[in-house]
Parts: structure tokens; sequence; C-alpha cells
């Protein structure tokens, strides 16, 4: 997952340390040179049930610390949302469904800043192995951006 999507998002690293706070670190960082630093934690219904104030929590103190300016939350389901940029994916899905999700996710919120990123979104949504279609999606608004790109993408 990380991998998919550093080739969209840029210069990405994985597990950095939250500063001020020794037991929390930052699943993924994405930075690149013309819009913010975005944060993503990958929350695993296992793990993370019952767990949404010290995730919000940690969501914060991210964003407080300056290390991201925006943190998405990818929540497996049965897991809810819990702030404005999250979403829920379904249990076990892949690494390549889960990639195309967010960045689907990413450029209806707007996240996504340079055309490029837009290019190679539409790139990996046409090329992946495995076609993102709505039974993978929670988001409403990810449903209808996808079906209105759908008559875009070439079919297999």
């Amino acid at each position: 997952m990380f991998t998919l999507l550093s080739f969209v998002l840029g210069r990405g690293e994985r597990d950095i340390p939250v500063p001020g706070d020794r037991r929390m670190w930052l699943d993924m960082l994405f930075t690149h040179e013309y819009g913010p630093r975005l944060g993503i934690e990958y929350d695993g219904a296992y793990w993370h049930k019952d767990r949404e104030e010290s995730d919000e929590r940690k969501t914060w103190r991210i964003i407080d610390s300056g290390l991201a300016h925006e943190v998405v939350r990818i929540r497996e389901e049965p897991l809810e949302v819990i702030g404005r940029y999250d979403i829920v994916v379904p249990p076990h899905a892949t690494a390549g469904v889960i990639a195309q999700t967010v960045l689907l996710h990413l450029q209806h919120h707007g996240l996504l800043y340079t055309p490029n990123m837009w290019d190679a979104t539409t790139g990996l949504l046409t090329a992946a192995r495995e076609r993102l279609d709505e039974r993978h999606l929670r988001c409403e608004d990810c449903i209808n951006v996808l079906a209105s790109a759908a008559r875009y993408l070439p079919l297999l």
C-alpha cells in the first residue's frame, strides 16, 4: 500500500516518531513540494476497536506537532470514520484496493495538489490489476466520482 501511494503522492516515509510522545508513531508521511505534508494511519478493526478517543488524540498530536498538516485514517470495517478525511475500507481488502480507495478519496477532497498527482491517480485506477468498484467503497462521494470517471477509464 505504501509503495502504491508513493507512486502518486511522492516521497514517503514510514513509521515516523510523533514529536513529544515516544509511544506514538505515524504509519505513513508523504511530503510534496507543492502541498502540505499528509499523514496516513491504517486502523485495523482488531487493534483499533473501541480506541476512537486515543486515535483522535493521536491525530491531533500529529497535526499540533507540525509533523503533518492533515491526517487521513484508513479504517477497516466495521470501524467508523472519526475525522473529516477518514475513509472506511472493507475487511481484508488488498493493498491495491486500499491504495485506489485512498487516492480516489483524496481526489474528491481536493488533497491531490498537482495535475501530475491527478494523472497518476487516473493511471493507477486504469492500470490496477483489481478494479475498484462500488462494493469496495463506503464513501458516497467516492462512489459518485468513480461512477463519473468510469466512462473515461478503458475497459480491461
